[in-house]
């Protein structure tokens, strides 16, 4: 997820994606290449340098940063893996660094959670290796509920998409997670005080401040 307030964002994702195809190479080798690339923003005059550089099609308009690769790809074997966290599939993963902040970590895997369709509390804990009510209580004691999360990162999505492509109220509604447009409408203008509609820039790509809270 990348803060609405951020400036340059169609280059910051067009690097992440060239980032992240650069890192599959050189953990698969050089036969790997995406079938599909999704990027969230207005496509450009000439796509030819965007296909060129992966090898493959390129979705603009898309509602996230998306790599898309047959699945046997998962099953090939690396030269190096570098683990983050400690433990065994029948026990508990360790925490990255002590220092980490768990509100921090919890958004993260809320935004990514939200694109793929999945943002529950169930699913969250499940990622983090606890009970949703240990979830539940950690974000508690940080001042939090999973609601407030998932709510601020969909307004976070929800901005950067309406902001930097032209997909329509309901495709940004569907990215988001919701069933129908209009609840998606309800809930953007009770977090901005106006409708996604009305606070949408008139270009796809400009910037604009975010609206208060």
């Amino acid at each position: 997820m990348i803060e609405p307030e951020t400036q340059a964002v169609d280059q910051i994702c067009d690097l992440s994606m060239a980032v992240a195809r650069n890192l599959m190479r050189g953990l698969c080798g050089p036969k790997w290449v995406p079938s599909r690339v999704l990027v969230p923003r207005a496509p450009p005059a000439d796509p030819t340098p965007w296909t060129r550089v992966f090898n493959a099609p390129v979705q603009f308009n898309a509602g996230q940063c998306t790599l898309v690769f047959p699945s046997r790809w998962l099953a090939h074997p690396v030269a190096v893996a570098t683990r983050c966290c400690t433990g065994t599939s029948s026990s508990r993963p360790t925490r990255c660094a002590a220092d980490s902040d768990f509100a921090s970590e919890v958004r993260r895997l809320v935004s990514g959670a939200i694109a793929h369709g999945v943002s529950t509390a169930a699913h969250i804990a499940k990622l983090l290796g606890m009970h949703e009510k240990t979830l539940n209580r950690r974000l508690l004691e940080a001042g939090l509920t999973f609601r407030t999360v998932r709510d601020d990162a969909r307004y976070a999505m929800a901005q950067q998409l309406l902001t930097n492509t032209s997909m329509s109220i309901a495709e940004v509604a569907a990215s988001l997670g919701y069933a129908e447009a209009s609840a998606f409408v309800r809930a953007f203008t009770r977090w901005a005080g106006t409708t996604p509609g009305k606070w949408r820039p008139r270009t796809p790509g400009t910037s604009r401040k975010p609206a208060a809270r």
